[in-house]
């Protein structure tokens, strides 16, 4: 009867265990544009010309701040120019053939947790330590190459974009990775600063 009660308490711990997991895999893999925007174009600079039109100034991005669902890159001198993004005509089909990786990750961790609790049902209930040698794990971490995680990132939001192939304004995620933004098919999208 009390092996009863912590075979049942250990699955209602697992099933929370595998929801955390899953929510922190979730919330991990978001982020919002202004931060990649600010680390990758603070400090950059950029040729304003002039209103007379005779010459053209050389100034910093001093800040990228979000207003209204658009997103301005702040000039040293204070003047707001505006980011836009645009698809391009490159896609990349790594993007297509590993998008199984995200949902793999997933898997090995509750794979982690599952044989986590898998052990501490057999030590409660004084078995053999069969369970070592079967685990699904071990199987998984074998073939892990595979199944490498990329450290890719959602954004936060959807993002409104031009897609050049229908010349409209869409709105979507974009995954960023330290090779630039792209669409869930692989296609890049590119940053306008104008």
């Amino acid at each position: 009867m009390i092996k009863k009660k912590i075979v049942i308490k250990l699955f209602i711990l697992s099933m929370v265990l595998c929801t955390i997991v899953l929510h922190a895999q979730q919330v991990t893999n978001q982020m919002d544009l202004v931060d990649f925007l600010k680390s990758k174009y603070m400090g950059k600079q950029i040729y304003q010309k002039n209103i007379s039109g005779a010459s053209s100034l050389k100034l910093k991005i001093v800040n990228v701040i979000e207003e209204e669902d658009r997103y301005y890159a702040v000039l040293s001198n204070f003047d707001r120019v505006l980011i836009s993004f645009q698809t391009s005509l490159t896609r990349d089909l790594n993007f297509i053939n590993s998008a199984g990786t995200k949902k793999n990750n997933i898997d090995l961790n509750v794979l982690k947790t599952q044989e986590l609790i898998n052990k501490g049902i057999q030590k409660t209930l004084s078995q053999s330590s069969s369970l070592d040698n079967t685990s699904p794990l071990t199987n998984f971490e074998k073939n892990l190459d595979h199944f490498k995680p990329r450290n890719d990132f959602t954004t936060s939001k959807k993002i409104i974009y031009t897609d050049i192939k229908y010349s409209k304004e869409i709105s979507d995620y974009f995954i960023v990775t330290y090779q630039g933004l792209f669409l869930q098919d692989g296609t890049q999208v590119m940053i306008l600063i104008r």
